[in-house]
């Protein structure tokens, strides 16, 4: 029985592609997912860029991957905002990317600039893959910090899809810390609209609103309890 997590979803996209390149955009610690998709590459063929602040070239080296053929892996210490030195070092990339999966920096801002950057070199039916997307897991914790975090990331990646609906199709997986998905359905070289004004109302009207409605419902049950007695 497979395991059902983020790469379950991930890698059930990457057998649509044949021999895809992949674009991870932050390793941490524990590199799971450098862990996953070289052994993708190194089963189905294709190609890994990995980028991150800090070096993880040797991770490598580590027992988790000691049966993983490296010769597929990229690596670069970069900010993954700093294309020039990033397409300096792989060139290739403009030709275009299947899978971008975005796991940097976890933050709003950071997370939107990111959209702006890398969005034009991901191919026409490709995909763009931003994990933490989620809160639940951090409100049941209590963490504050890392739910609103999150909760931000989240209506970034919202907000551009609205924006750009005729560009991506957009799914969100609730599983673990939250998986969020663009399928591309434009051509590469195609720059998103991150300026139209999206229309919205007030949250605290709103709330009133929805209040209103449930006093309405509660009345209207009470009224059909009262006819059927």
């Amino acid at each position: 029985m497979k395991t059902i997590n983020r790469f379950y979803y991930i890698n059930k996209k990457l057998d649509e592609i044949k021999n895809p390149i992949i674009v991870e955009l932050g390793v941490a610690g524990t590199a799971l997912s450098t862990k996953n998709f070289l052994n993708y590459v190194n089963k189905n063929g294709g190609k890994l860029y990995s980028i991150d602040i800090q070096d993880f070239s040797k991770i490598i080296n580590n027992k988790d991957f000691e049966n993983i053929n490296s010769s597929k892996w990229n690596f670069l210490q970069s900010n993954d905002l700093n294309l020039d030195k990033i397409l300096k070092n792989f060139p290739s990339i403009v030709d275009g990317i299947d899978v971008l999966y975005v796991d940097s920096l976890h933050d709003p801002t950071h997370i939107e600039k990111t959209l702006i950057k890398w969005f034009k070199y991901v191919n026409k039916f490709g995909y763009i893959f931003f994990d933490d997307t989620e809160s639940r897991v951090y409100r049941e914790q209590k963490a504050l910090f890392i739910s609103i975090g999150n909760d931000g990331i989240d209506d970034i990646i919202k907000k551009f899809y609205y924006r750009n609906s005729n560009l991506v199709k957009y799914t969100k997986y609730f599983i673990d810390t939250g998986l969020s998905e663009f399928h591309k359905i434009c051509d590469r070289q195609i720059n998103p609209n991150f300026s139209k004004k999206l229309w919205g109302y007030n949250y605290y009207f709103g709330k009133i609103i929805l209040f209103l409605l449930k006093i309405n419902y509660l009345l209207k049950k009470k009224d059909k309890i009262e006819k059927i007695d």
